[in-house]
């Protein structure tokens, strides 16, 4: 335990003597880490150390963190890589993890089915929220290392997606890195296609259509309202995250800006700066929280308040009072499981986690933050971690994988995977 780990008002109960025997002292917390203040200035509900608890607005007993549990092995035992959630229009859910070069559907037991097979390299990525196209009832999934091209799967079918272009001819290998599906538009970000790998460019697919792309043709009148378009990032810069928010579609590029694509159809969109100086780090290092944008660089967390007028947000350093730890991390990768609205922010190289409770955060009264660490083999240094659907269940998990074809779930019963290893150091 860390020195003077937690501050609070002791309780002291009831009795007509002052001994060690008849002392009963309670201490009530609720709020997380604040490291970097003076004792005088931490709240009495934070706590100026420790790890492996878990806070909430609504109990402020000290509760050790929950542990992950092991929920079975890939076959082959190969490193896993990736993985990709179907939700149907019917309700109906399947999900699939990418083991080495060998895809399986998972059945929410133990029981993995070989699907199909990928280039071993890659990173496959299918995300249940903004890669499904609800239209023909498909994921469509990217690779993160551009590796292999972007694939599909119906519930039964593992395959490459086909692709042509503005005038119906074969397109040709189609990568890409992030994807974002709305409006009935699939948008592609930081892809490659036969002729050249272009970091900073975006593909919108025609509406309707995702099979169909261009890179051709940029917004403009004339094309029309449905056609394909393409646009480059205005910086420049690579393409490093790609997602819906704040009713919009937003990209940022590596250490430079957090863009919005504005418009209404391919005629006139257009990317309009959303926040200038953003530097976010890392492939995976942003995420949409619900109502605010969440993203990692180099030393800090920040996240951008939506003041509903675009360019003219403003970023708040969400780990400020926890700067002194944290100051010298150099990347992140950051989760975002919106049913318990817990964020998770994996630092590069570092054998832990910190965990953000939105509800805490958005209260604006006291630290969201906790630091989770674990004596598993695991150490927090996943080789995969997504949110992804239980095919049993249907509800929102973080999922995370090793080197061995291991696969944990973080909202363990610590049955497996590192269940007694969670107690408050």
């Amino acid at each position: 335990m860390a020195k003077s780990p937690y501050s609070g008002n002791p309780k002291i109960g009831s009795g007509s003597k002052s001994g060690a025997d008849d002392l009963n002292i309670v201490l009530k917390f609720g709020g997380g880490l604040h490291t970097k203040a003076s004792p005088d200035e931490i709240d009495q509900r934070e706590a100026a150390g420790g790890f492996n608890f878990i806070i909430d607005l609504e109990n402020r007993n000290l509760i050790n963190r929950p542990p992950f549990d092991l929920i079975g092995t890939a076959p082959n035992a190969q490193s896993i890589q990736g993985g990709f959630s179907l939700l149907k229009t019917d309700g109906t859910v399947t999900t699939c993890f990418q083991a080495g070069g060998v895809v399986y559907k998972w059945d929410g037991t133990t029981n993995f089915t070989s699907v199909g097979t990928c280039n071993s390299a890659s990173k496959l990525r299918g995300h249940w929220q903004t890669h499904c196209w609800n239209l023909s009832d498909k994921v469509l999934i990217t690779d993160l290392n551009l590796s292999d091209v972007v694939k599909e799967w119906d519930g039964a079918t593992f395959s490459s997606s086909v692709f042509t272009d503005e005038s119906s001819n074969p397109f040709g290998t189609f990568f890409a890195k992030y994807l974002s599906i709305d409006n009935e538009i699939a948008l592609f970000a930081n892809v490659k296609d036969p002729s050249a790998t272009s970091p900073s460019l975006i593909v919108g697919s025609a509406r309707s259509n995702y099979n169909e792309i261009t890179i051709t043709n940029r917004p403009s009148n004339a094309i029309g309202n449905g056609d394909p378009f393409f646009l480059i990032s205005p910086d420049l810069k690579p393409i490093n995250a790609l997602l819906t928010a704040f009713g919009t579609s937003m990209i940022s590029t590596e250490k430079g800006q957090i863009f919005n694509l504005s418009g209404s159809s391919a005629q006139d969109y257009a990317f309009s700066p959303f926040y200038p100086g953003s530097n976010a780090s890392g492939g995976e290092s942003m995420i949409d929280v619900g109502n605010d944008i969440i993203y990692g660089r180099q030393g800090r967390l920040e996240s951008v308040i939506d003041t509903n007028t675009f360019g003219n947000s403003q970023a708040s350093d969400i780990t400020s009072g926890i700067a002194d730890i944290i100051q010298n991390y150099t990347g992140w990768t950051t989760v975002f499981n919106s049913r318990t609205r817990l964020a998770y922010a994996f630092p590069t190289g570092v054998s832990e986690v910190w965990v953000l409770n939105e509800a805490v955060r958005t209260s604006g009264q006291i630290s969201p933050w906790m630091r989770w660490t674990t004596q598993h083999s695991l150490a927090f240094k996943p080789s995969m971690v997504m949110s992804m659907l239980d095919p049993i269940d249907g509800l929102e998990y973080i999922f995370m994988g090793d080197g061995s074809g291991n696969i944990y779930r973080m909202e363990g019963t610590g049955t497996s995977g590192d269940g007694g290893t969670s107690a408050i150091d």
